[in-house]
């Protein structure tokens, strides 16, 4: 009751234009220390002063009140401590000097701050959520994520003793862990760019030394994304190979799709060629060990997150090797990549433009081999511009990146440079720089597609 009547008669009494402005100082502070320091220095001593004093003294009172009522609402002894309330009698008993008084407030509104200083700076969204998530790695690593997190007994054929204490560890300790807000007051917590967890937070506004206004927060709940397992994996694996998870081989029960390549995707029903095998391995509690074999030997294999990919075919510049692979080696593709370049500007010879010395390496009906005939038969082919072919037709020819994806196909990178005159006199450079992609079908290799090089 002292204090509220000191505290009333405060207010009653209007300051002068200085003391008006020392209190806005204040109002505005960042550093209220800092600023008191200041005008210690500057040897100012007024009644705003003392008035901010017993401003931040009153709210102990109620702070302290409002700590005791919730420990007899809730009976449990609240985490932070009351403000000993003898910094307050030790203010007004004091019997130094005047201006050695005032300054004592300093002492007072420190001690007052410090212990209300982690319900202030957990007002702060980014503070409180930093905390819980530090928390709960500090569970996690002590074993007791169930304080948070809940999840149901599993089995898995990939591991022997599935644990989501241990997961859950590693996941914290190995992972960035980080949150976002998708509703109001609520987050989901991601470790990396996997959702763990959603978190629905209440809010209150809260009022402290008449200066102090933020929100204080608890958990309302916490929703665990998946009960089930920690890790979901996918991985997308050459058709040729097989998938091991903690050295346990994959079966078809876990294969999502089979995906065709796609430059490949008008031969499959015509040759046997490779699948793109993609794989979604669910109800993990620890990140696995991903292994991917060709017989016997081992093949890379990359990841981007919780996505692998052991893609790799051989490959190489060499032709030899590359044709070490094929059953049939007898092909040479620059070759066709030439007669290619030929029968685009109308110099293969033969007839229809030498459409017929192409199509033993095109299978009928593919789109390759349609685009050829509508070339060799329409009438655009008829305004290729009048020329002829240089002595050294071909130069800064380069053939290489071979990738063999079975013993039946392969695909190769060829560069050419085809050098013409046209009858004008002005020289003309025509330039081959494609991937094709060939395949053994019906006893010789065939054009499936070609694709222009940066082309997707």
């Amino acid at each position: 009751q002292t204090l509220i009547t000191l505290v009333d008669s405060k207010l009653s009494t209007l300051p002068s234009a200085e003391e008006y402005q020392i209190f806005i100082d204040f109002y505005k502070s960042t550093d209220i220390l800092e600023t008191m320091e200041k005008y210690k220095k500057e040897g100012k001593t007024t009644g705003v002063i003392k008035m901010l004093a017993i401003l931040s003294m009153y709210n102990i009172v109620q702070y302290n009140t409002e700590q005791l009522f919730s420990e007899l609402k809730t009976g449990k002894r609240s985490q932070i401590r009351k403000v000993d309330n003898l910094n307050i009698r030790k203010y007004f008993t004091f019997s130094g000097t005047s201006e050695d008084k005032n300054y004592k407030i300093l002492e007072t509104i420190k001690h007052a701050i410090g212990h209300m200083h982690i319900e202030y700076e957990n007002g702060n969204i980014d503070k409180y959520m930093s905390f819980l998530i530090k928390d709960m790695k500090k569970s996690a690593n002590n074993k007791n994520i169930q304080k948070y997190l809940s999840y149901n007994n599993i089995e898995s054929i990939y591991e022997k003793k599935p644990s989501f204490e241990e997961g859950y560890k590693q996941l914290f300790n190995e992972s960035k862990i980080t949150y976002k807000e998708s509703d109001k007051n609520t987050y989901d917590i991601y470790a990396d760019d996997n959702i763990i967890a959603s978190v629905t937070l209440n809010s209150k506004p809260m009022h402290r030394l008449g200066l102090l206004s933020y929100k204080k927060y608890d958990i309302s709940k916490i929703e665990t994304y998946s009960k089930n397992g920690i890790y979901d994996v996918e991985v997308y694996v050459n058709g040729n190979y097989d998938l091991y998870i903690n050295d346990v081989k994959v079966s078809e029960d876990d294969l999502v799709s089979k995906e065709e390549i796609k430059e490949y995707s008008e031969a499959y029903d015509k040759i046997s060629l490779p699948y793109q095998n993609h794989y979604k391995i669910t109800n993990l509690t620890k990140k696995p060990k991903i292994t991917v074999k060709n017989k016997e030997n081992s093949v890379n294999v990359t990841n981007e997150n919780n996505t692998y990919y052991a893609l790799d075919y051989f490959n190489t510049d060499d032709s030899e090797k590359a044709f070490e692979k094929l059953t049939n080696k007898d092909f040479d593709p620059l070759e066709f990549a030439k007669k290619w370049s030929l029968f685009l500007t109308a110099d293969l010879g033969g007839e229809r433009y030498g459409l017929y010395e192409l199509t033993p390496n095109l299978i009928e009906g593919t789109s390759i081999y349609k685009r050829a005939y509508n070339w060799a038969t329409q009438v655009d082919i008829t305004f290729t511009s009048l020329h002829s072919l240089d002595k050294e037709t071909f130069t800064n020819v380069k053939v290489d990146n071979y990738v063999v994806y079975n013993e039946l196909a392969f695909s190769v990178d060829i560069y050419l440079e085809k050098n013409m005159t046209l009858i004008n006199g002005e020289k003309r450079v025509d330039v081959i720089n494609d991937t094709f992609y060939f395949a053994y079908y019906d006893g010789a290799y065939r054009l499936i597609s070609m694709k222009a090089k940066g082309e997707k």
